[in-house]
């Protein structure tokens, strides 16, 4: 499904990919809604509980803003461009951990812009250059591994993470290659939206990018996928 929306001069186009464990075409349920005759509700009747979890500050934990959450069933993961680095904190917001860009890079100009969280094998994975470095949620690295191109990753369950990246350019090769993939440790296992690597009609400088991921969970075996270009 496949939804354009004109707002500001950026045109905004939201594809609904379900990357089941098993890789089958799951039937999707449209809701239509009439935004002239839709009415307002009170908020109680779509929220049972809310609760406020003030998160410790410290020399070590403060932060600026966060640009990146990942929750966890024991942690806040969160992704803080400002000081350059990921912090970790309990369920009781006390501070746990911190990965600093220094521990991913000897750049000291290196910023972490971005993480995906790997449910099944409870690591965080930073993208670096030509590298993927992995940490534990104590905030101890692991491993570094190297990779010919850098995706934005979410992990979607049964060893397998959904992918994207998008690099047209009339510079490149004249070549096919694929917004979306699926991989596991092997390597990449489906593919999908196919673009010219040289001819796509949207360069790769028109892609917008904002602090958030291309990927936003529905279930724990598939995400939605949204992009948005600069017209």
């Amino acid at each position: 499904m496949l939804t354009s929306i004109m707002h500001l001069k950026h045109l905004l186009y939201a594809g609904v990919l379900f990357f089941a464990t098993a890789i089958h075409a799951q039937e999707v349920t449209k809701l239509r809604i009439d935004p002239a005759t839709a009415m307002g509700g009170q908020a109680s009747s779509l929220i049972a509980e809310i609760s406020f979890t003030p998160l410790e500050s410290g020399p070590e934990s403060t932060f600026g803003s966060i640009n990146r959450l990942e929750v966890t069933r024991q942690y806040y993961i969160i992704l803080d461009w400002a000081t350059k680095a990921i912090l970790i904190f309990d369920k009781a917001g006390k501070f746990h951990a911190k990965i600093k860009a220094k521990a991913v890079s000897n750049d000291v100009n290196y910023t972490i812009y971005s993480f995906w969280y790997h449910k099944d094998k409870q690591e965080i994975c930073i993208p670096c250059r030509n590298e993927q470095v992995y940490f534990n949620l104590d905030g101890q690295f692991i491993r570094r591994t190297k990779t010919d191109a850098y995706y934005d990753k979410k992990y979607i369950g049964n060893g397998k993470t959904a992918g994207s990246a998008y690099g047209a350019d009339k510079r490149n090769k004249d070549s096919i290659a694929y917004q979306v993939v699926v991989m596991d440790d092997k390597g990449i296992v489906q593919q999908y939206l196919p673009y010219n690597f040289r001819t796509a009609n949207v360069p790769a400088r028109d892609m917008l990018h904002s602090n958030h991921s291309v990927f936003y969970p529905h279930n724990d075996s598939s995400v939605f996928f949204c992009a948005s270009i600069r017209l």
